[in-house]
């Protein structure tokens, strides 16, 4: 240790108490990876741990697993409007081993055809669940963040509210009869930066 007199004040300059290379940032741990969807096993037309979900059957678009598309070209989620202007719907999944309190990153890709008002008609949101199931705050929403190769990017880093214990993601297509949205590369990642 070495002390510098700088202008009338005192400075500590420590030296030598840390040997070797500087600490690595750590890693994100990733919680859910979906893509592939084609190679995914099915059950009633969605793939494992997935579901289709509309407030109304009579609003229902249209749900499907496109198996030619997706950025690997291995398959995405597919959202149709299904020629009903006021089709509203979204791909579920839940994802558990939430702690409150800590921050999570989500990453989600999507492609859209025949859709004028892309942040009208298609969002990404984050639904966060306490143990029983109820909501522990309202939703959040997950915005856009560039393009990638054709390819629209929503990324979002969350602090997990208390209680929180599970996150649905919602992937949505609403009041776009003849659009299309496709959806793949979602991943959901505990983000070790602050």
């Amino acid at each position: 240790m070495r002390k510098l007199h700088w202008m009338g004040s005192s400075v500590l300059v420590v030296f030598g108490l840390c040997g070797g290379a500087a600490p690595s940032a750590p890693s994100s741990r990733v919680l859910a990876h979906f893509r592939d969807f084609a190679q995914m096993k099915e059950s009633n037309g969605a793939p494992e741990g997935w579901t289709q979900w509309s407030p109304r059957p009579e609003i229902a678009p249209r749900f499907a697993v496109d198996p030619g598309a997706g950025r690997s070209g291995r398959g995405s989620l597919r959202i149709e409007g299904n020629s009903n202007p006021a089709a509203f719907g979204a791909w579920r999944c839940s994802v558990g081993n939430i702690v409150a309190g800590r921050s999570y990153r989500f990453i989600a890709y999507y492609r859209t055809k025949g859709i004028q008002h892309e942040m009208r008609s298609v969002a990404a949101r984050l639904e966060w669940l306490d143990a029983r199931g109820n909501r522990a705050r309202p939703p959040d929403y997950v915005p856009e963040a560039g393009t990638d190769a054709g390819w629209t990017k929503t990324e979002y880093v969350a602090s997990a509210p208390d209680k929180a214990q599970s996150v649905v993601i919602h992937l949505t297509l609403g009041w776009c009869a003849g659009g299309t949205v496709w959806w793949d590369d979602i991943q959901l990642l505990e983000d070790p930066s602050p």
